[in-house]
């Protein structure tokens, strides 16, 4: 034997060698890949998606309890030479090759018929007469009662390793089939993490040609950054020897395209000659489609489950034969069991006797006749808690079918707190007609009377067969239909609870009473309601009507009373007033006497000279009588005007200018000359007054320290929207419990017995009347800060000739 004959020996050897051990853990694989299709099958099997994937990989059939076949895939056709048509309605001993004994079957069927799993290997033959081996996998398929549905047969071929012992080129083209055709990723790494070795359907996967692939490193170029790490450490302790064999690995695998394939692998170690670790060999299956249709499954498991567990009513799912399958969360709070405590369990442990004894009997007999007592109806029942109590209740049933299994979907109700309510109306509705109120009850939709209390039939004089047939606008002669919807819009777009309104109602013989209606939407045997609380308010209008009266008169004497007492404060001043030109007059008057015993004077220009200064002092003595008269009369209806602020500030001074001037206080003015204010001139000053005496006031009973200034400042200030009057002292100020109720009646800066404590109160009234206000701004020892704002439109600028 030459050189290059043992060369090539020693190659094939190598290679039969490395083949031995990819058949191994192709096998192992295929192990592991038929207990995912025993854990995918009971809840996957009718998926078109998984159907696509094992008629690709896998050889399966379906048979029935007596072993008949129902379904093969097309591998099974391929793989025994059978057209479907000829499977259909045979058990499996049509592929019976004679080479098993009859133990050998016995024991596969005692396992299977008592619900176990069966595993091994059989030698089949084919319809022309071929022997193929399979590695068998056979699952009882149950339902939930544990009834079996059907056997389940995953098969994969294993002929290759069974009959196949010498390597030659027709079963390197076989096993190479397999590799491209199994549906399985096969990938060998050597040391360095390069490929050496790839099937087609890796190369499917990853969506590039194989010489694309080979010699690239796995990890870089094929592995997800994120995963690099981990899957890097799997393939480090392999090739350190750590592991022979790591299973179940899942992690993904990038493709051209970019986008991530879930892959799940088996990874064994590859030896050479000498034992030593050359590389990893792995299998993978594409596992994408069932983790994603596993991760939807969940998901609507999810959903559903939260449907279930949130609805307010009780969900119970139950089979043909009353067995609960299903109890959520809301059953749970009207029964008082928990979903473990009830499910498993006949229904009718939920029902008190005879319903009780009787339900079994019942649901028979509809499943036997059809005829609907209650599904598809629904009725109130009775049901019973698990502390015994019983309890009203409506049930509706549904009928449906579940993997092909009849069930019965029941939707409960607890009637408990609506029955409570239904007694509750009938005595509130007791409660009604003894009520001396008028109460109506009219619906929300068409707006017709559904109740009226006896009190109010009695007093718009219908009766309750002819006010069933009105609403409430054929009672209001001030409402059409458009203007009421507007009246209680604010509850139908449900900004307010209740609304309050005043009208007229018109009895049936057509008289008009005036009305106070308190208006609130409810809800009365179940159905959306207004409720009206009517009260007759003619007598109540008519005692308004007298206290308004008594109001204004008592207004009217408090203002005249406030005049007099402001008059008897100005007093001193205006006596001082008074006493001046009368001194004058007597001078004057004298001077002319005197000017009557001297014959040597000019006496007519001296007479005249002197009575024009007579009448001058006259003039000025009338003027401020006047003042006084005006200031202190009652004048009824006198018409706004516009006046000049500055003006009425001076005739102010004029009433009370000489008490200032007797206690050393200045007053500085700055108010706008042009400022013009439309306002009654009598009730403005007498708003001037008032400030102006009490800031007199609060500087008088200040102690005098050192060079301390006592003055009042009123200034003028003015913007687009409102006019501002500020008076400014330097009294004693407001104390804090004063500040509080300032404006009210009968609160009084001043001592006991100095005032009646109405001059504020009687300045806030007036000043409301023209939509101004007055307010304190700021207060202390130092002094004090009022304003008066006047809206804009109560004022003007005009020029005037600025007084002197």
């Amino acid at each position: 034997m030459n050189d290059d004959t043992k060369k090539s020996k020693d190659e094939l050897l190598t290679e039969l060698s490395l083949l031995r051990a990819e058949i191994e853990v192709l096998t192992s694989h295929k192990k592991n890949y038929e207990k995912q299709i025993d854990l995918l099958s009971k809840s996957l099997l009718e998926s078109a998606a998984l159907k696509r994937a094992l008629d690709e990989s896998t050889i399966f059939n379906i048979t029935n309890p007596d072993g008949k076949i129902i379904y093969v895939n097309d591998e099974f056709c391929r793989i025994s030479k059978y057209a479907r048509e000829e499977l259909f309605g045979k058990t499996n001993s049509i592929l019976n090759s004679g080479y098993h004994s009859d133990n050998f079957f016995q024991e596969l069927w005692q396992t299977i018929s008592r619900g176990d799993v069966w595993r091994g290997e059989i030698k089949n033959k084919a319809k022309d007469g071929s022997y193929f081996w399979v590695n068998t996998t056979i699952v009882p398929i149950q339902n939930k009662e544990g009834k079996l549905r059907y056997y389940l047969g995953i098969r994969s071929d294993i002929t290759l390793s069974e009959i196949q012992k010498d390597l030659n080129d027709e079963w390197r083209q076989s096993f190479k089939h397999l590799l491209n055709t199994s549906g399985i990723i096969f990938v060998v790494l050597n040391s360095d993490q390069s490929v050496s070795m790839i099937n087609k359907i890796g190369c499917q996967i990853l969506g590039a040609e194989e010489k694309e692939i080979i010699g690239k490193n796995w990890f870089k170029h094929f592995v997800p950054e994120h995963y690099q790490r981990g899957t890097k450490s799997v393939f480090n302790k392999l090739i350190k020897g750590q592991f022979d064999i790591i299973e179940y690995y899942e992690n993904p695998v990038i493709t051209s395209g970019k986008d991530e394939r879930m892959i799940n692998w088996h990874n064994k170690v590859l030896r050479g000659k000498d034992g030593t670790i050359i590389g990893t060999l792995s299998f993978g299956i594409d596992i994408t489609g069932s983790k994603l249709i596993e991760r939807r499954l969940k998901e609507n498991e999810s959903r559903l489950q939260s449907i279930l567990d949130t609805t307010i009513d009780g969900i119970i799912l139950i089979n043909n034969m009353g067995i609960v399958q299903s109890f959520n969360a809301a059953s749970e709070n009207i029964f008082g069991y928990r979903s473990n405590e009830i499910i498993g369990k006949n229904v009718s442990m939920l029902m008190p006797n005879p319903d009780r004894r009787n339900h079994d009997m019942f649901l028979k007999k509809f499943l036997k006749t059809r005829f609907k007592k209650i599904i598809g109806i629904g009725r109130d029942v009775n049901g019973i808690k698990k502390d015994g109590t019983v309890f009203p209740l409506h049930l509706g049933v549904s009928e449906t079918i579940i993997n092909d299994e009849t069930v019965f979907v029941g939707i409960i109700r607890d009637l408990t707190e609506q029955r409570k309510a239904e007694d509750m109306a009938l005595k509130f509705g007791q409660i009604l007609d003894d009520s001396l109120n008028e109460i109506y009850i009219f619906d929300a939709t068409s707006l017709k009377f559904i109740h009226v209390s006896q009190g109010a039939l009695e007093n718009i004089g219908y009766s309750i067969n002819e006010i069933t047939n009105l609403t409430p606008i054929d009672l209001k002669p001030k409402f059409n239909k458009t203007s009421f919807n507007a009246t209680i819009r604010p509850l139908t777009s449900f900004k307010q609870d209740k609304i309050t309104f005043i009208t007229d109602h018109q009895r049936k013989n057509g008289s008009i009473y005036p009305v106070e209606v308190h208006l609130q939407m409810s809800e009365f045997r179940s159905q959306k309601v207004y409720i009206a609380t009517i009260l007759d308010i003619t007598e109540r209008l008519k005692a308004e009507e007298k206290l308004e009266k008594a109001r204004e008169e008592l207004m009217i004497q408090t203002l005249f009373t406030q005049r007099l007492s402001a008059l008897a404060t100005m007093a001193g001043g205006i006596a001082h007033e008074l006493n001046q030109p009368l001194t004058s007059i007597k001078v004057y008057a004298e001077t002319m006497k005197n000017y009557l015993t001297n014959d040597n004077l000019h006496k007519s220009d001296k007479f005249g000279i002197t009575i024009d200064k007579i009448i001058g002092q006259v003039d000025r003595a009338s003027g401020v009588i006047n003042h006084m008269r005006d200031f202190s009369s009652e004048k009824k209806n006198v018409n706004d005007e516009f006046i000049v602020v500055r003006e009425s500030i001076e005739s102010v001074l004029e009433l009370i200018g000489q008490q200032l001037r007797n206690h050393n206080i200045k007053f500085i003015d700055q108010v706008d000359s042009t400022l013009q204010l439309k306002m009654n001139k009598t009730r403005f000053e007498q708003v001037l007054i008032n400030l102006i005496s009490n800031a007199k006031d609060s500087i008088v009973v200040k102690p005098i320290l050192g060079d301390e200034k006592r003055e009042i400042i009123v200034k003028s200030e003015m913007t687009s929207k409102l006019f501002e009057l500020i008076l400014t002292d330097t009294g004693i100020g407001v104390s804090d419990q004063v500040r509080q109720n300032l404006f009210e009646p009968f609160v009084s800066t001043k001592k006991p017995n100095e005032g009646m404590g109405v001059g504020l109160s009687i300045c806030h009234g007036i000043l409301m009347d023209y939509g101004a206000k007055i307010q304190l701004n700021k207060t202390s020892l130092k002094g004090t800060v009022f304003s008066i704002q006047f809206p804009a439109k109560l004022t003007r600028m005009t020029y005037r000739k600025p007084i002197t």
